[in-house]
């Protein structure tokens, strides 16, 4: 038994830390830097960050939040992540879904790169489309159809309402369909966007600024995937 509330806690911890390396990876590709090389440092000062502040989830709760040389706040999106992807990815690993847990994993590179810069790379896309080839309902034809269409009426109704989807949404819509399907598909738009509503309607969220989409996208992949 304790075996098995260690093994637990070791997974929990080593796919927190694969959480905070994809938002590293995020972070360094907008910003053009090395992935693997150069110590993480704070946005605002640019000191070196100690080794103990990059320990995940506790690195955040040790520093209050702050970094400890400016005082600067620690965006709270950075322990949520962690801790989001960590729970889902355990379930995943457990269930043996492993091309699920790849595109978990893209869709956490997405959701960071979203929430720092309000974009998405098109290499993550490309990452996104090779991992979804991977899997072997892809290659229905069914699926490539499924997709093509709802990718053209989310274009369509994107023209009628101005403002609404980004191309990087519709992009990511119609590969999450060639991966599971329209139904989930569906299921997944109608739970991102009740979301995004929920969240823009509780919050003090600019309503003059872009509301980042894909975080809600990839809360509604991984309802979907645990809970459907």
């Amino acid at each position: 038994m304790t075996m098995i509330i260690l093994y637990h806690i070791y997974l929990f911890f080593a796919l927190a830390c694969l959480a905070s390396f994809l938002m590293l990876w995020a972070y360094r590709t907008i910003h053009s830097g090395a992935i693997i090389w150069g110590r993480s440092q704070c946005d605002h000062c640019q000191r070196k960050l100690p080794y103990w502040a990059l320990c995940p989830v506790l690195g955040y709760l040790l520093c209050r939040g702050r970094c400890q040389a400016c005082q600067a706040p620690v965006p709270l999106y950075y322990p949520l992540i962690e801790v989001l992807f960590a729970c889902a990815a355990s379930y995943l690993v457990f269930q043996g879904a492993y091309s699920d847990l790849a595109i978990l994993a893209v869709l956490t590179l997405m959701t960071a790169t979203d929430l720092t810069a309000g974009m998405v790379p098109d290499r993550f896309q490309v990452l996104l489309f090779l991992i979804c080839l991977f899997r072997e309902e892809t290659w229905q034809i069914d699926r490539w159809l499924q997709a093509l269409i709802l990718g053209l009426a989310l274009y369509a109704l994107n023209q009628v309402i101005k403002e609404g989807l980004g191309g990087a949404d519709i992009k990511l819509f119609s590969m999450l369909c060639l991966a599971y399907g329209l139904s989930a598909s569906l299921e997944i738009i109608l739970l991102s966007s009740a979301l995004a509503l929920l969240y823009f309607f509780l919050s003090r969220h600019d309503k003059q600024g872009a509301l980042p989409f894909v975080p809600f996208i990839s809360l509604g992949v991984i309802i979907q995937l645990i809970f459907l």
